[in-house]
């Protein structure tokens, strides 16, 4: 099992740092009257030491891992780490920025007014959903061709 850690593990290591100094100063605090010298040698003294020891890992992950998409899941490389993750960061920027531009093209073109939702798709990758009955009038009315992939009982899956 040598070198088999996720990012997630990572994460996941990170997070329990995080609690463990929260446990670590909140006890403290709740604790402060109590009788310290048992306390503070058996207990909080080797917590700090390794909370201590645990700063340069914490550090590291801090610079390494990028946590705005973590609250989603989405663990990724932070793109400082090198110019060539910063330009792939900036390749996904703009594709995504290309997807809510077409998205929007679509749904003004289709003239829907219940919106237009744009779905992973196992098969298709990205798919758009809508609300099937204005979908279909939309779809009659517009010049350009689309392709319908499902009709459910009141969603319709298409690509253009």
């Amino acid at each position: 099992m040598r070198n088999n850690t996720s990012l997630v593990d990572c994460v996941k290591v990170y997070n329990m740092i995080n609690s463990l100094e929260v446990i670590v100063q909140t006890l403290k605090n709740e604790l402060a009257d109590a009788e310290e010298t048992a306390l503070s040698t058996e207990i909080f003294t080797p917590l700090e030491q390794a909370l201590e020891d645990f700063q340069p890992c914490k550090q590291m992950l801090d610079e390494t891992i990028d946590f705005a998409g973590s609250s989603q899941n989405q663990y990724n490389i932070n793109a400082s780490m090198t110019p060539k993750l910063q330009e792939l960061k900036q390749k996904i920027i703009d594709i995504k920025t290309e997807m809510r531009k077409l998205t929007r093209k679509v749904e003004d073109d289709l003239g829907l007014a219940k919106g237009l939702a744009l779905v992973e798709s196992p098969s298709h990758t990205y798919i758009f959903e809508t609300d099937k009955k204005e979908g279909d009038a939309g779809i009659r009315a517009s010049k350009l061709t689309y392709k319908i992939l499902t009709m459910k009982a009141n969603k319709m899956s298409l690509t253009c």
